[in-house]
């Protein structure tokens, strides 16, 4: 991929419906979009939820993504691919059949566009 492509770091997660399958699906989804690569993914990780507790572990990886978008025409492709997995954002640190996160340097963060953190108030 040429000099004109940005990295972006997409952080994904499940932890209902066959959430190793979801994540799986999901990393391999990722490379059909459109102006983007997928240059590198993590393992697939076991964690705790964040903030409510009654809930099922996470499935996690981490895909590194060479994009030509915009960062919030990645944005908008992402939460595309989230719909199409039925995730609905219920509550805040909820279930999550899948989850799409995209990972942004500070100096593109807008109201939409902002990155996950436990600590974030």
């Amino acid at each position: 991929m040429g000099a004109s492509y940005q990295l972006a770091y997409i952080g994904l997660g499940s932890n209902l419906e066959a959430p190793i399958e979801q994540v799986r699906v999901a990393l391999k989804e990722l490379a059909t979009l459109p102006l983007s690569g997928v240059v590198a993914a993590s393992s697939l990780y076991a964690s705790r939820p964040v903030g409510p507790q009654d809930q099922p572990d996470f499935i996690n990886a981490v895909a590194a993504l060479e994009t030509r978008l915009s960062p919030l025409a990645l944005l908008d492709q992402l939460q595309a691919l989230e719909q199409q997995h039925r995730r609905r954002r219920q509550r805040h640190w909820g279930h999550a059949p899948s989850t799409w996160i995209y990972c942004s340097t500070p100096t593109t963060l807008s109201t939409r566009l902002g990155y996950a953190s436990p600590t974030r108030k």
